[in-house]
């Protein structure tokens, strides 16, 4: 093999391995910008089930005032079902919470998983190392 040949394969390479960078920092850019868009969610999400609460509490209120007067037992029904919505809205919202929280920390892995491929690709190629074959 010639040093022309040999220069030619190392430019190959390092075509390969910046082709590959590229792709790994879109790809973790396109990651970035979910999880972004996924904790402006996470928010939105608190700020509804704080609304929620406060809702709640505001219906606990109610129901307690209204329960002092016995004439009014049809409203006390009510805003106990209304109560009763809101406690499956709030359980509804605290399992699509939990699930946002679980997809988040699966990317956050994800993303620094990638980042130590990508370190240890630049350090194979800044040292001129050639990669272990893989299975």
């Amino acid at each position: 093999m010639t040093s022309g040949e040999r220069a030619s394969l190392g430019e190959k390479y390092y075509h390969q391995v910046t082709e590959s960078m590229n792709s790994l920092f879109e790809l973790t850019t396109r990651i970035d910008e979910r999880q972004q868009a996924m904790m402006k969610n996470l928010v939105d999400l608190e700020n509804k089930f704080d609304n929620f609460v406060e809702q709640r509490g505001e219906l606990g209120t109610r129901v307690k005032v209204l329960e002092s007067q016995e004439d009014k037992a049809d409203y006390i029904d009510k805003m106990k079902q209304d109560m009763h919505t809101l406690e499956l809205r709030l359980h509804t919202l605290e399992i699509s919470s939990t699930k946002s929280e679980g997809r988040t920390k699966s990317i956050i892995a994800f993303v620094a998983q990638l980042m130590w491929v990508i370190i240890a690709a630049y350090l194979l190629l800044k040292l001129g190392l050639q990669a272990p074959a893989v299975p």
